[in-house]
């Protein structure tokens, strides 16, 4: 099989990727998902608790004072994270290990990447069960479509009844 338009298109979007990885690298892309990983956790578990010790000091209704919590408690987790992200990489480029990051950080884009155009590409096949606007063969004979439309279902198996509901 040889490259196709699908192809191209989806090899044209991960040219970002490749440039974000190798300027960000690995260590401050990894701690920019953890931050966002840790940040809603750390609202949702943690905002009961800092909503009861505001509502010492704000006089507000109870789901804006939730609102405000999660917010402050997502903010400040998404501030340490990343801080501590940076203080990581300046570690890693004090041991001259700062090609390893980058490298690494073009891998770990990709990865990131790939999984997000992978559930464009479950949204969109859910789509086109109803308006029937892909191209078939070209989706058929591209490479890099059939493994990265593969990707999603597997790491979240119930993207298939999330969209059903829609």
């Amino acid at each position: 099989m040889s490259l196709n338009t699908a192809d191209l298109i989806i090899l044209i979007c991960l040219i970002p990727a490749i440039f974000a990885g190798f300027m960000k690298g690995f260590v401050r892309q990894a701690a920019a998902v953890a931050a966002l990983i840790l940040g809603v956790w750390a609202g949702y578990h943690f905002s009961d608790f800092v909503s009861t010790k505001l509502a010492n000091w704000i006089n507000v209704e109870q789901n804006i004072l939730n609102i405000i919590s999660f917010a402050i408690i997502f903010i400040g987790v998404l501030i340490l994270v990343n801080l501590a992200g940076r203080a990581i990489e300046g570690l890693v480029k004090l041991v001259l290990l700062g090609w390893l990051d980058k490298l690494a950080g073009i891998i770990f884009a990709l990865i990131k990447y790939a999984f997000i155009f992978s559930i464009l590409i479950y949204l969109i096949e859910s789509l086109d069960e109803l308006f029937k606007f892909l191209p078939r063969e070209t989706l058929q004979n591209s490479v890099l479509y059939g493994y990265l439309s593969k990707i999603a279902p597997v790491v979240f198996p119930y993207l298939k009844n999330l969209v059903s509901h829609i």
